[in-house]
């Protein structure tokens, strides 16, 4: 589990928190990635005999393998890097102090 210093502020600690997340997980992801679709090459080209008409499944299921991991890895973060820095800091002051 993160916990962040309580010198950081909201927006750091969420930075901190994704970028932590990222390097922990990226070697799982790739390992359990990489094995199933090393499992299903022999399938997508057909060199077991009897599993002809599985080659378009196994195909389809290594490039949603790939697109899966593409995403999980590199657009995520990237996505939610970009859209914290789009949210604003929660002020202290109420709505009628703002107004009056």
């Amino acid at each position: 589990m993160y916990r962040a210093s309580p010198g950081w502020s909201a927006p750091g600690r969420a930075t901190r928190a994704g970028c932590n997340w990222t390097w922990t997980r990226t070697r799982p992801i790739l390992m359990t990635a990489g094995s199933t679709i090393a499992g299903m090459i022999p399938i997508a080209l057909e060199w077991a005999v009897g599993i002809e008409r599985l080659s378009p499944l196994a195909v389809v299921a290594i490039g949603g393998l790939l697109a899966g991991t593409f995403l999980t890895l590199l657009v995520v973060p990237v996505l939610f890097h970009a859209l914290e820095g789009l949210r604003r800091p929660r002020s202290s002051s109420s709505p009628a102090e703002i107004t009056a």
